[in-house]
């Protein structure tokens, strides 16, 4: 990347208003935050909830849909 690249990057950032990151798998675990499939990701550790965001597993099991509307129910959000 240019130094001219780079900054005319750093004049867009530093004007916007809100800014939006599309990233790929990996970036989030390179950075220290659990991934969903790993040895120890969320998947792995607690399978109900690769089933709640499963869209075939949600309009095929009436438990995974109680589970969703009760997650939605306590979620914090």
């Amino acid at each position: 990347m240019s130094v001219e690249a780079l900054l005319m990057a750093h004049e867009l950032i530093d004007q916007a208003t809100s800014i939006c990151v599309l990233s790929g798998a990996g970036l989030s675990t390179d950075s220290g935050i659990p991934d969903f499939r790993g040895p120890n990701g969320l998947w792995t550790t607690d399978p109900g909830a690769e089933m709640l965001s499963s869209y075939d597993a949600y309009v095929t099991s009436p438990d995974v849909r109680k589970s969703a509307w009760q997650h939605r129910l306590h979620s914090p959000l």
